[in-house]
C-alpha cells in the first residue's frame, strides 16, 4: 500500500546517509592519516 511505499523510501534514505557518512569517515580518516604522515618529518621534534 501506500505506507509500504513510503517505508520503502525512508529505508533507501537512510541507507544512503549511513553510507555517505561511512564513506566521509573513511575519507577523512585517510586524508588525515595521509596529511599527518607527510607533516611528521616537519614535526619530528615533537614525540
Amino acid at each position: 500500500g501506500r505506507l509500504m511505499g513510503c517505508l520503502e523510501y525512508t529505508l533507501i534514505a537512510l541507507v544512503i546517509v549511513i553510507a555517505l557518512s561511512i564513506a566521509l569517515e573513511l575519507f577523512l580518516s585517510e586524508y588525515l592519516l595521509y596529511h599527518y604522515d607527510h607533516d611528521e618529518p616537519f614535526d619530528e621534534s615533537e614525540e
